[in-house]
């Protein structure tokens, strides 16, 4: 998106010199082609060169097929085999460490994948959650040795973020970041960001790889409570904790999807009067 295209080229103007400061801790969906193409660019040993040619035939056949059909079956990272990158790892015993993280992204992602196609959202989910928080623990030790008073701004999906069960009935990010800022005697805030009443917000078309304008994710039952009190015109910002202490006092019954976020997150910011992100 346009947007987030324009705030990475800020975060990075911000620092200066060449140093990494940007962080990438989920899945690649559409990323395959590109990763790819950096193993090709290896020494590898002859059983893993074929290895890795069968890999890429079969990503290049899935997205010709989708070219061909525009239908989302035939995203590689929903269609294709995990066991094709097991025999790559396997024949590829001393790969550098650059590689091997390509090849654990690329596993990841299809077996996180495959469970989601065969409609077991839970166990994808969980899968997914484990490598977010395997991929930040990564980064996590780096910097303790590298600058260990810096500090950090995540940005992701808000149920990524949310303290306790999540959205999708996991333990997430949300839960292991308090705990990890906690250890280094800091503290960490949470902020969920929703669009206002009645907007638009930019959703995701896999049949053309474009952002269409749509209707709002409401994140379920009970989450009106923030529209029904915006400022009009206004950029609203919900105190989470007096919500809390309602839920507890059992005067009012809450429904559970307001409840993980009044207790999962420190603060609601309500936009109103925003507009769809774009396309680049």
């Amino acid at each position: 998106m346009r947007e987030e295209a324009d705030w990475l080229r800020a975060a990075r103007a911000a620092l200066p010199g060449r140093a990494p400061l940007l962080w990438g801790v989920d899945y690649e969906v559409a990323a395959d082609r590109y990763l790819i193409r950096q193993l090709k660019r290896r020494r590898l040993p002859a059983a893993a060169a074929r290895a890795l040619l069968a890999l890429d035939l079969a990503s290049s056949k899935s997205w010709e097929r989708y070219n061909q059909t525009h239908n989302p079956q035939f995203i590689y990272s929903f269609s294709g085999d995990p066991r094709l990158v097991r025999t790559l790892r396997t024949a590829w015993p001393r790969a550098d460490a650059d590689s091997m993280l390509i090849l654990e992204t690329l596993e990841r992602t299809l077996e996180i994948n495959a469970l989601w196609v065969a409609q077991k959202g839970y166990e994808s989910n969980l899968l997914r959650a484990q490598l977010l928080r395997a991929n930040l623990l990564r980064y996590w030790r780096s910097r303790r040795h590298i600058d260990p008073s810096s500090r950090l701004f995540m940005k992701m999906g808000a149920s990524h973020l949310i303290r306790g069960l999540n959205i999708s009935d996991v333990f997430d990010l949300g839960t292991l970041v308090p705990e990890l800022v906690a250890e280094d005697g800091g503290e960490a805030f949470h902020l969920m960001v929703l669009p206002g009443p009645d907007t638009k917000t930019a959703n995701f078309d896999p049949t053309t790889f474009r952002y269409v304008p749509g209707n709002r994710n409401e994140y379920g039952e009970g989450m009106d409570i923030f529209d029904e009190l915006v400022f009009p015109g206004k950029f609203t910002v919900f105190d989470t904790a007096p919500l809390r202490a309602i839920a507890s006092s059992g005067a009012k019954e809450i429904p559970l999807p307001l409840w993980r976020v009044i207790h999962g997150v420190d603060a609601v910011l309500v936009m109103t009067g925003s507009n769809p992100s774009s396309n680049l």
